[in-house]
């Protein structure tokens, strides 16, 4: 099975939004096709925030991957988080996520250390069981 990413970009918004509401009725997200479009567009188009990488061959992907890139002071700069990662059900199981962090690192800029890598997939929900939507779980009080 490819692990090959692919850096999505404004021909691919028809793919990318047809993987994205499939994972969004596995999750029982709603959102309007329309909304999900527009969601996805900066991402496609070469926005500072993230990006979207369709997984395995760019014409019939199965799967794709949202990172984002944040700010950290303890990293010392800039890094990127693995927003969303998705495969379709029958791809599941084959330890793809780990065959591909390899290519972040190696893509990133400056390049990010593997365990940063590793550690955001390694506490990737595995099960893909329903997670707790914000405002569901516990709260922390400010001081």
């Amino acid at each position: 099975m490819s692990a090959a990413l692919h850096l999505a970009g404004p021909d691919d918004l028809d793919r990318l939004a047809q993987l994205v509401a499939a994972f969004h009725d596995e999750d029982g997200i709603v959102l309007a096709d329309t909304a999900r479009r527009a969601s996805l567009k900066p991402l496609l188009n070469g926005s500072h925030h993230g990006a979207a990488y369709l997984i395995g061959p760019a014409r019939a992907p199965i799967g794709y991957t949202v990172v984002t890139f944040t700010w950290s002071v303890e990293l010392g700069g800039s890094d990127a988080l693995v927003d969303k990662i998705y495969l379709r059900p029958p791809v599941r199981g084959r330890a793809l996520p780990r065959k591909f962090s390899s290519i972040w690192a190696a893509r990133s800029n400056p390049p990010m250390s593997m365990q940063s890598i590793l550690r955001l997939i390694g506490t990737a929900n595995r099960q893909n069981v329903p997670m707790p939507r914000p405002g569901s779980g516990p709260t922390i009080a400010a001081s």
